[in-house]
C-alpha cells in the first residue's frame, strides 16, 4: 500500500523526468542539473533543477549561461509565486547571472505540461519549451 508521501515522491520524480524528456526535445546545448535532498527527495531549495550549456558567444567558450528552474507536479499549487519565493528565486538569478527563472508544472490527470517564465517584477508568461531552450 502506497502512503500520501510515497505518492508525493513519486509525483516529484516523474515531473523531474517529463520536464527534462520535454526539455531535452529542443534543447540539444542545454544539460540539466537536479538538486534532490536527502534520498532523492525534493531539496530545502527554491531551484529544484539548473539548466546550463556553454556560452558560445564568448572566445574562449569558457563561460556558462544558466536557467533556473522551479517544478511543480501533480496537485501542487499552479505555479504562481509568492512574493517572498519570487524574491529568493530573483536573488539567485541576479547573483548566478542567469538568462531566466522558469516555472514548469506538470499533472498527469489534468493533462498540464507547462513552462511559464518570470519577468523581473514576478510575472508569468507562458512559453513554448522551444522558445525557452531552442
Amino acid at each position: 500500500m502506497t502512503t500520501k508521501t510515497d505518492r508525493i515522491i513519486n509525483t516529484d520524480k516523474w515531473t523531474e523526468i517529463i520536464l527534462k524528456a520535454v526539455g531535452n526535445k529542443v534543447a540539444h546545448r542545454w544539460k540539466f542539473v537536479s538538486f534532490r535532498g536527502p534520498k532523492k527527495r525534493e531539496s530545502a531549495g527554491i531551484v529544484d533543477l539548473l539548466a546550463i550549456r556553454r556560452d558560445t558567444t564568448q572566445k574562449p567558450n569558457d563561460l556558462f549561461q544558466f536557467i533556473i528552474i522551479q517544478a511543480k507536479g501533480g496537485t501542487a499549487a499552479k505555479p504562481e509565486l509568492a512574493r517572498k519565493d519570487f524574491k529568493r528565486l530573483k536573488k539567485v538569478k541576479d547573483y548566478y547571472k542567469a538568462l531566466k527563472i522558469v516555472y514548469f508544472r506538470w499533472n498527469k490527470e489534468k493533462r498540464i505540461c507547462e513552462f511559464r517564465v518570470l519577468d523581473d517584477k514576478g510575472n508569468a508568461q507562458t512559453e513554448s519549451s522551444k522558445d525557452i531552450f531552442g
